[in-house]
């Protein structure tokens, strides 16, 4: 995922929760004065999400794991004779 597809993907997650206490606010099951106090909450964890995932991008891609060729022939070699797991 790149870094713009990410930060779109928490925003609208967050647009959602947030919608989602206005419901609760306005059915009356959350009291008016906790709204604020959830709502700055909400943004801290937001902007922590947010730098998780710009730091993320940043990380370098890691290459995929290679078994060793002598691992990978042993393997070959009781393929060959059915006794590695996953053969009949």
């Amino acid at each position: 995922m790149t870094r713009v597809t990410t930060t779109r993907l928490l925003d609208r997650t967050f647009e959602e929760f947030a919608l989602c206490l206005g419901g609760l606010a306005a059915s009356g099951e959350i009291p008016d004065s906790l709204i604020p106090k959830l709502i700055a909450a909400l943004a801290g964890i937001r902007r922590i999400a947010l730098r998780r995932a710009a730091h993320a991008a940043e990380l370098p891609k890691k290459s995929p794991i290679r078994p060793h060729p002598a691992i990978t022939a042993f393997l070959s070699g009781m393929r060959a004779r059915g006794t590695a797991r996953g053969t009949p």
